[in-house]
């Protein structure tokens, strides 16, 4: 059966994950929102749902995108250079579902972790009497779909360069996709016309991470729009396929000996 493989290789994923003790990550993430209450009591009760939601909404990101780029550009590496892969591809699992299952598993460590950090999140907010409304959680799903991008990255880059160079990627990748459409913009301001190409091939070729952004949103308990909404999870869907497909093609033309 095809798709077994890949979801055994994503539970062992899931479990290497776990031995490797990310989840102390999560515990510094709690220390960081326990920390806002010293900010909260010299604020106003209005003010403190804001205050709550931006740090924890923050930290969420921050933390989330570590967990993201550290797996993902680990996991792939770490089974050559302890020459398990050997072991795995030896049986009957092809290239493709080895990637693929590497993947899925990293975006369960990755949906475990945010939901841990988002229910601390909201058992603060609860403990202090803030506001909690439907957009803490549509913006942590944007989250977690930004971070399952930037872990698809990860994944395709690992598949043919080094742990150091990949997260270096990956961290570019990660700043640039939340910046590209005000390069964008500023770079349609130049008077170079390479200037204003380089800037329009940029966000043509990078996902707008910012699409996912609803942090605004729940802080100032906006509305949000749910077709665009589905757009952008369907638009963050597509960029984590595309990610895993191009690790499939290079990783299967790499020569492992």
């Amino acid at each position: 059966m095809i798709v077994r493989p890949v979801i055994e290789i994503a539970l062992a994923t899931f479990r290497e994950a776990r031995r490797n003790r990310i989840l102390y990550s999560v515990l510094f993430f709690a220390l960081v929102i326990l920390m806002s209450s010293f900010l909260v009591g010299e604020v106003t009760i209005h003010s403190a749902d804001r205050i709550l939601q931006d740090i924890g909404l923050g930290a969420v990101h921050v933390f989330g995108a570590i967990i993201a780029i550290f797996l993902s550009v680990t996991m792939v590496n770490r089974e050559i250079e302890r020459r398990t892969l050997y072991t795995v591809i030896a049986k009957p699992v092809s290239r493709a579902q080895f990637v693929v299952g590497k993947a899925f598993g990293v975006w369960l460590t990755l949906l475990v972790a945010v939901l841990i950090m988002g229910a601390a999140l909201v058992l603060e907010m609860a403990f202090y009497g803030a506001r909690v409304e439907s957009q803490l959680f549509w913006a942590l799903l944007g989250v977690v779909v930004q971070l399952f991008i930037v872990a698809a990255f990860g994944v395709f880059t690992s598949t043919f360069t080094s742990p150091a160079l990949s997260a270096f990627f990956c961290l570019s990748f990660l700043v640039l996709g939340n910046t590209s459409h005000d390069v964008r913009f500023f770079a349609s301001k130049s008077a170079s016309s390479f200037v204003r190409a380089a800037g329009e091939w940029l966000y043509v070729v990078l996902p707008d991470l910012r699409r996912l952004n609803y942090s605004v949103e729940a802080t100032h308990f906006l509305p949000i729009n749910t077709g665009m909404l589905g757009y952008s999870l369907a638009y963050g869907a597509l960029w984590m396929l595309c990610f895993v497909a191009m690790g499939v093609v290079v990783f299967s033309r790499r020569d492992l000996k």
